[in-house]
């Protein structure tokens, strides 16, 4: 009876200690400071280097992240907050280099990938295998993070580009598109213009409709950017075009429009760059033919 007094005893004081170490352990992890105290705010230069490619870099001009190199474009907002999230991230362990140590078996060498906002430098090794956290170098220190940056820095440069066809801060106020029937594109077209709040056209579609595709257009984003020379060879010469104009400027934007057996492409040749959207992007895009 005493014997099982004793082990119920033991079972109770290590399942309490058990308790306890879980509940420091978080409280300890809840309570590291952010890997810098720099805001997203002072960052204004982003510069990602990789080994056998060209280096990527963004600058922030008038609070708009651009694409500077190897391609000159519109960057994508979301993908550039997520490369700042390093500044807060939460590091999971830490600890400070010393002089002429060798990081080679952490995978940090000359040919790592670098990520550097600014002047702050972050350099990227391998993953540690118990945990699957990344090594990553910062002034001198390295740290044990989780490996939610490391994936971005491995795309290529067009990743970064914006995908949506018109920027947030534009406003369209009037857009010329052609029809489509059967699956294939029409050169009869339709203008629709904004007058006093009111959208009308030369066609006998509802407001309801036409509100739609105008609502369609100021949203539509490519599944993905391809610069305009990797595409020239897959895409014959395209008489089908929509006439965007924008209320910010007062030049018109000219698109080129392919529908492929599997794709729908927009193409702006000014900036080089072919949006590819899925093949049913069409039908909310373009008006069906009239009769």
């Amino acid at each position: 009876m005493k014997s099982n007094y004793f082990i119920n005893l033991i079972l109770i004081t290590v399942l309490a200690g058990l308790y306890w170490f879980i509940n420091d352990e978080l409280t300890s992890t809840t309570a590291t400071p952010p890997l810098t105290n720099i805001t997203n705010e002072a960052i204004h230069h982003i510069t990602i280097s990789q080994m056998n490619r060209a280096d990527i870099v963004l600058k922030k001009l008038k609070q708009q992240w651009q694409l500077i190199t190897p391609i000159t474009a519109r960057a994508n907002q979301n993908r550039i907050k997520l490369l700042l999230s390093i500044l807060t991230i939460q590091p999971y362990r830490q600890q400070t280099i010393i002089a002429g140590q060798n990081l080679s078996q952490f995978g940090i060498n000359k040919d790592s990938t670098n990520l550097v906002l600014n002047d702050h430098h972050f350099i990227f090794g391998d993953i540690e295998p118990i945990e699957q956290r990344r090594y990553v170098q910062h002034n001198n220190d390295l740290y044990l993070l989780e490996d939610t940056i490391s994936p971005l820095l491995n795309t290529s440069a067009s990743s970064f580009i914006d995908n949506r066809l018109i920027k947030a801060q534009q406003h369209i106020t009037q857009l010329t598109i052609p029809h489509y029937q059967q699956q294939s594109l029409l050169k009869q077209t339709t203008s629709l213009q904004l007058n006093n709040g009111q959208w009308q056209s030369d066609s006998k579609q509802s407001a309801d409709k036409l509100v739609e595709i105008i609502d369609n257009w100021q949203q539509a984003a490519a599944l993905q950017v391809i610069q305009l020379d990797a595409l020239s060879s897959r895409l014959q010469p395209s008489p089908f075009h929509v006439i965007v104009q924008l209320k910010e400027q007062n030049e018109s934007v000219k698109l080129t429009l392919h529908l492929s057996k599997t794709h729908f492409f927009i193409i702006n040749e000014q900036t080089e760059l072919a949006y590819q959207f899925p093949k049913a992007s069409y039908q909310t895009l373009l008006l069906p033919a009239s009769h």
